[in-house]
């Protein structure tokens, strides 16, 4: 009995011992560069040993049997039992195989960017027009850092969003992040429906300075995570050929370049680096190798891109440094934006309150900053461009270019134009990106962003008298502001409120209007500065004569101050004829 039952439980082991299912062979197709690229067929198969391995070939060599099969048989390959085991059925079985994939081609694009109108590459996703989101596959093994270039949720990068309603220079800086695209989107737009157009010849960089703790680096890494993986941003530290392969691989993304401290090869490659960027990043193209070289190796490169950069201390005060005087035609295409210090609560200046309690808040906000680009990455840009590609919203972008302009007023200046060109185009993608719903702002933030940025790069390339001119502008203005200017007529008292600035009286039968000396201290800034503006009109003769030894002139006035009267009051007389002259010929509006 024992022996019968072993044997019964032995053939009852063996008869049921599970046949191992074999792993399946499975195809995917992809096209290289556009859908009518190049095709290639990518095999997974089951090997001896285990494990399952993949080969790709491209189309061509499913043409010729035995080098294919010489391939395929390094990997030692395990087919189907019911293969037979000649060359001809196993690569019938292949042929037939892929023949019978009736999956879609995937776009395996060259670059990011647009590939046509109606499809995008990111860092990690095709983007098409009808909604579809392909994963772009890795086909080889990664060479260096790999990113994770989609994480989180979108809603944690909308919280991420919403911070720039206290920040001009956050919403600019996505303002960048979303004009990136702009460019080439008009191009293709235009060509498609042959209708003539002026699209940006050339982008920019706009460069954050700043002290340390002002939050202008969290700034850019927020920016670049719109796209992918913040950890993507490079340093200022590069070779020309390293930065034309950067600004390629972001081709119609931001570009973000972090301090220029980590430039670690001291000031005569600093300004070389300076210099790349000024030639290299607007101009889209990359330099020609000669043909000596392997063009395999090192092909001529092309590309669209913004740029954001950060550094300690202004660009021009860099370049100066290293003995580079900026061309007019370099500074057009590398702006420098000064941040606020930490002390004034950094990127964060939209924050009410004092400069202690904007300080406090700041420190709090960047950290939400942080984690939020941290954790969050990879959603926005994917909307935006399905946005743009929905239809054609070319229009829209050149009139509200033409908007900004408007509002900038650069006074048909050939340079100005081209300065102010750049910011348009910032201004016009925050707009729409309010207008896409994708930005949860309020209508003003664009106008505010991209004006307060473009008044400090329009003063760090001015020369003294830019400023002053600029500085006078901004005075003609305020004095045109209602209730700033109060009338005397010679027998009430003129009562004087913290908002009032100049007296407009009466004197030897001549209209006059003078400024009063506190508002004047107050709207210069400081002691020093003031002195610096009276001194540029008394040169230019905008303050009328007979001023004494402290510049003022002091007028028979009665004024009630706090409920206080006296009947004198010390004035700048200002010509205004002279005034509007001068900002006639030569005006930059704040």
């Amino acid at each position: 009995m024992t022996s019968a039952k072993g044997s019964i439980n032995a053939r009852s082991t063996t008869t049921h011992t599970p046949r191992l299912s074999q792993p399946k062979w499975s195809v995917r197709r992809f096209r290289f560069g556009t859908l009518t690229g190049p095709a290639s067929v990518e095999l997974s198969f089951p090997t001896e040993g285990g494990g399952i391995s993949k080969i790709m070939v491209q189309q061509s060599e499913l043409r010729h049997q035995k080098k294919f099969l010489d391939t395929l048989s390094n990997r030692l390959p395990v087919f189907p039992r019911n293969v037979g085991s000649s060359d001809k059925a196993r690569f019938g079985f292949i042929t037939n195989l892929v023949s019978a994939y009736a999956g879609p081609f995937e776009l395996v694009p060259e670059r990011t960017g647009f590939v046509d109108i109606g499809t995008f590459a990111t860092y990690s996703e095709v983007i098409y027009a009808d909604g579809r989101r392909q994963p772009i596959p890795a086909l080889t093994s990664a060479i260096g850092r790999t990113f994770t270039d989609l994480r989180g949720t979108s809603r944690g990068s909308e919280k991420l969003l919403k911070l720039a309603r206290h920040s001009s220079y956050l919403a600019f800086g996505i303002g960048v992040a979303l004009a990136a695209a702009l460019p080439s989107y008009i191009k293709l737009r235009r060509d498609q429906t042959g209708d003539e157009h002026n699209h940006l010849t050339e982008t920019a960089v706009f460069n954050l300075s700043g002290r340390s703790s002002s939050g202008k680096t969290s700034l850019s890494l927020a920016a670049m995570s719109l796209g992918g993986s913040p950890e993507r941003a490079g340093t200022l530290d590069f070779s020309r050929r390293g930065l034309a392969e950067t600004a390629s691989d972001s081709n119609d993304l931001m570009l973000v370049l972090d301090d220029t401290e980590k430039a670690e090869d001291g000031s005569s490659v600093l300004v070389k680096t300076l210099k790349s960027i000024v030639h290299t990043v607007p101009g889209g193209r990359s330099k020609r190798i000669s043909r000596g070289v392997d063009q395999t190796k090192f092909p001529q490169l092309f590309w669209s891109t913004f740029g954001l950069s950060s550094s300690p201390r202004p660009i021009s005060a860099l370049a100066a440094d290293c003995g580079w005087r900026m061309t007019p035609g370099d500074q057009v295409r590398l702006f420098n934006i000064q941040v606020p210090s930490s002390k004034k609560g950094g990127i964060f200046d939209l924050i009410k309150g004092g400069p202690e309690k904007r300080a406090n808040r700041s420190i709090k906000l960047i950290a939400k900053l942080e984690r939020g680009y941290q954790n969050h990455h990879g959603h926005i840009i994917p909307q935006w461009v399905h946005y743009l590609m929905a239809e054609d919203r070319s229009q829209r972008v050149l009139e509200l270019v033409e908007e900004f302009i408007k509002q900038i007023d650069p006074k048909n200046e050939g340079w100005e134009i081209r300065f102010a060109y750049k910011f348009a185009y910032i201004y016009a993608a925050m707009m729409m990106g309010i207008e896409s719903g994708i930005l949860p702002w309020r209508q003003s933030l664009p106008s505010c962003a991209a004006r307060r940025c473009y008044r400090r790069a329009r003063r760090a390339v001015m020369t003294e008298r830019d400023g002053f001119i600029e500085q006078a502008g901004r005075l003609d203005l305020l004095l045109k502001q209602k209730g700033r200017v109060v009338g005397y007529n010679g027998r009430t008292p003129v009562v004087l409120t913290g908002r009032c600035l100049a007296i407009r009286y009466r004197k030897s039968g001549r209209d006059k209007i003078g400024i009063l000396d506190r508002a004047l201290a107050d709207f210069a800034g400081s002691s020093a500065s003031k002195v610096k503006f009276t001194t540029a009109m008394s040169t230019l003769g905008l303050i009328g004569d007979g001023h004494g030894h402290a510049g003022t002139v002091q007028e028979r006035i009665q004024i009630e101050r706090q409920g206080t009267v006296s009947d004198r009051i010390r004035l700048w007389c200002i010509d205004e004829r002279k005034l509007a002259r001068l900002l006639e010929r030569r005006f930059v509006s704040s």
